[in-house]
């Protein structure tokens, strides 16, 4: 349930407004959490989240963009989770 409350509230996101010790804090937050996910073979997963902590240094829509890829792919999972859950 969690996953899906996130997956919406990623789609709703645009541009973020953040004071640059913010942006630099959470951008490295999201780096360590996209390596953590490529470890435990989360690949789409760690690669939209790497695309992310990338798009708050870039602004113009970037970051809306990546935040909505990153909401398909944990859509994604989450999908294949339910399948997975359903098929045992």
């Amino acid at each position: 349930g969690r996953l899906e409350k996130a997956v919406k509230e990623l789609e709703k996101l645009e541009e973020v407004k953040l004071t640059p010790k913010e942006a630099k804090a959470l951008e490295e937050k999201l780096k360590q959490l996209a390596k953590q996910m490529g470890d435990a073979g989360q690949g789409a997963l760690s690669e939209a989240t790497a695309e992310l902590a990338e798009a708050l240094k870039g602004g113009n829509g970037k970051v809306g963009n990546a935040a909505r890829n990153l909401a398909k792919k944990v859509n994604n999972a989450v999908k294949r989770k339910k399948a997975n859950d359903l098929a045992t």
